[in-house]
């Protein structure tokens, strides 16, 4: 497969989808929700530091010692409050904001389509043969990497929830007004006995350094989720992630898309190839050389395609009137207008997927229908 860096974006017909797909398209959300996630991690860091400079400030045996520890600490304290307050709210928001735009159709939809269609009748095609099919068969480096983080995550978990069980305990204990009065910050040290053996004692650097490694490693876990799950629950024709006929494209739920529907192919390939840990191979403004990006591995296309019928409507309709699951294949708008049929071939291997994009090139070509390829990276 060609590499995907040298894969330009093309303007098609379709702008405004283009747009949507490559910057603020919601299977961005896993990114937006790793933005907040580093948020988050951030202001957690700030804390701890905060909590290690009241520690120096009762443990120093010298002046020296005292006024390095709390201005070294004091500085550390504020950049990762900064870095937790100010920056990825712009990057975050769009993200968030983008998989508002096109969703899949609500149950209120569904139902309404449904009662407008009543004793319609959709047939579902069988299985084809040349089907790509959501299958956790080959993805065992997938299900490993979700087990493992997961694994690495346990702790973070388990010192949350025993914070958080010391906290509510007192809450729930004392009355408001000792509560207000007061308050024991420290009530985790003295819940259990991990707590106390957390919370206090020797290596306490030590101890807060393998936690934020541990929170690090629940956040890569959830962000694999989406791709792991998938692949786990879909059975039948749900499992049809894209197959191609002489009648159409066939798509999740065993919805066909006429080649006389379409209006425009759109090939989204993803250019954020960074490692699990590593350096950077497509960077844009302001971003750092290194990155993290856990739902990278080798073996994933990391490719999405999007179907645009000329009249989306029609086609949302004639899906939202039968009982199938083809509705979760559509991406539509609030009134069922504007959209597209996705084909998510992302976790499919890359010469798969290739060979798919090639054939997909011939019969488009035979039916006169545009195939644009777009770029997107983070």
């Amino acid at each position: 497969m060609p590499d995907l860096g040298d894969t330009p974006s093309v303007t098609g017909r379709h702008p405004a989808l283009e747009t949507h797909l490559t910057e603020r398209t919601g299977s961005m959300l896993a990114e937006a929700v790793g933005l907040l996630a580093t948020r988050l991690l951030a202001l957690v860091l700030a804390g701890i530091i905060v909590w290690a400079v009241v520690h120096v400030v009762e443990d120093s045996d010298t002046l020296l010692g005292l006024i390095v520890g709390v201005v070294l600490f004091s500085l550390l304290a504020a950049a990762f409050a900064a870095i937790g307050l100010l920056p990825f709210r712009g990057l975050a928001r769009g993200r968030l904001r983008g998989a508002r735009d096109y969703r899949r159709p609500s149950r209120v939809q569904r139902q309404l389509s449904r009662e407008e269609s009543a004793g319609a009748t959709t047939s579902v095609p069988m299985l084809p043969p040349n089907a790509l099919l959501a299958s956790p068969h080959g993805q065992g480096p997938l299900v490993l990497r979700t087990v493992m983080m997961f694994l690495l995550g346990a702790p973070a978990v388990v010192l949350a929830v025993t914070a958080l069980r010391a906290y509510a305990v007192q809450l729930l204990t004392d009355s408001p007004r000792s509560v207000s009065e007061r308050w024991a910050w420290d009530a985790p040290s003295t819940g259990s006995g991990l707590g106390a053996w957390f919370f206090t004692g020797e290596l306490m650097e030590v101890k807060a350094l393998a936690t934020t490694a541990s929170f690090v490693a629940l956040c890569a876990g959830l962000a694999l989720l989406p791709l792991l799950v998938p692949l786990l629950r879909r059975r039948g024709t749900d499992a049809i992630d894209l197959a191609l006929s002489e009648d159409g494209i066939v798509v999740r739920g065993g919805l066909t898309i006429g080649w006389d529907e379409l209006d425009e192919v759109l090939v989204v390939r993803d250019l954020s190839k960074t490692k699990l840990v590593g350096p950077r191979d497509h960077r844009v403004a302001g971003q750092t050389k290194m990155g993290i990006n856990p739902t990278y591995l080798r073996g994933h296309s990391r490719t999405r395609i999007a179907l645009v019928p000329w009249d989306m409507g029609s086609v949302a309709r004639r899906v939202l009137a039968s009982r199938t699951t083809a509705h979760l294949a559509l991406r539509v708008d609030r009134e069922l207008e504007t959209g597209y049929v996705l084909c998510d071939v992302w976790v499919h291997s890359p010469d798969v997927v290739a060979d798919v994009v090639s054939r997909l090139r011939t019969l488009t070509a035979r039916h006169v229908v545009d195939v644009v390829e777009l770029a997107r990276g983070i």
